[in-house]
């Protein structure tokens, strides 16, 4: 099947996916072998907090879409793809998802804003917290784990801009033990692609599993200097994170369409803050005062925030990206050929 045809394959799941209602007939398992569209079950908890105390918000019932290799033996490696906050596009999480099957791996799109009726947005106005995709990254893992042709001490996760928070924050065990409960299981790779870095989560708990930290060096939407900061406190408390860099590259650089100014996109690149899951406080960098509140919190975050920055794609960072995040998971899943 030809490149073309196999995102037009796609192109028409996701439409489906977008069309259904928030409410539908979840799966518990995927002990009988099922691929393609697929709902599940999952939670929508408000933030950081309310999770690690157990408060997870109402229930919800997302999707994805689970496609397998051709060209492989099972059982096989599988990435759960986080979308960013424009939600699944056409152009990109399709194209990754056949990137890895390409590899000989599965891939398992998952929409978590279709199902819960949130529209996506250029703006980041998201009237849902990123726990949400979290929960449903891990909701995700706990499903793939039943299914038969897949490994399920082999499961990655891949995530774009927010996606990219959700591939690094399900690293860190005081939400993965909150939201998984006594499951052992947990992620074996993370790929976080153009992550916003200026609002830090940390935890002296964190994964030992390899991470792989990937973007534009000219990103001005969540710019590289933060990011490598972040990333550099992040493993002096024990993360095993490598970065790559793209020169000229900006933000969503794997779009298809070329980068442009859009002045309507919301920035944090002037904030500075953290929210310390082992403390539960939130703090301002790089003084670490605490906030009185969460809502002095969010009232920062407001206030620091502004309009406007490049983003689109780079046609040579999208294809080193795309090689660069296979190498990764072949090392660190365990190479097959």
């Amino acid at each position: 099947m030809s490149r073309m045809m196999h995102t037009l394959k796609y192109i028409l799941a996701l439409t489906v996916v977008w069309a259904v209602p928030a409410l539908g007939s979840p799966v518990g398992g995927l002990d009988d072998g099922q691929t393609g569209k697929i709902q599940f079950e999952s939670s929508t908890p408000s933030d950081e907090f309310s999770v690690i105390n157990g408060r997870y918000g109402p229930p919800a019932i997302v999707e994805g879409i689970l496609s397998l290799p051709r060209r492989a033996k099972p059982p096989y490696f599988v990435a759960v793809i986080a979308h960013g906050s424009g939600g699944v596009r056409p152009d990109r999480e399709p194209e990754w998802a056949q990137e890895l099957n390409n590899a000989g791996m599965a891939a398992f799109i998952v929409d978590s804003y279709g199902p819960r009726k949130i529209t996506g947005t250029k703006t980041g106005d998201i009237n849902v917290s990123t726990m949400a995709n979290v929960a449903d990254a891990y909701a995700a893992l706990r499903l793939l784990s039943t299914h038969p042709l897949l490994d399920a001490g082999k499961v990655a996760v891949i995530g774009f801009s927010r996606g990219g928070q959700v591939a690094l924050w399900t690293a860190f065990d005081p939400l993965r033990k909150a939201l998984m409960g006594d499951s052992m299981l947990a992620f074996s790779a993370h790929v976080l692609v153009y992550p916003a870095c200026n609002f830090q989560r940390m935890t002296t708990h964190i994964s030992k599993a390899p991470m792989l930290h990937l973007h534009g060096e000219a990103d001005d939407l969540t710019p590289l200097a933060a990011c490598r900061e972040y990333i550099d406190r992040l493993r002096a408390s024990g993360a095993n994170i490598r970065t790559i860099t793209y020169p000229g590259a900006y933000h969503n650089f794997d779009f298809a369409g070329p980068a442009r100014y859009a002045p309507s996109v919301r920035s944090g690149a002037g904030c500075h803050g953290e929210v310390n899951l082992d403390d539960k406080k939130y703090l301002l960098l790089p003084s670490k005062q605490p906030f009185a509140s969460r809502k002095e919190f969010i009232d920062y975050e407001r206030s620091c925030t502004t309009r406007g920055a490049t983003i689109g794609g780079n046609p040579k960072a999208r294809a080193r990206a795309y090689v660069d995040s296979v190498e990764f998971l072949r090392q660190a899943l365990g190479r097959r050929e």
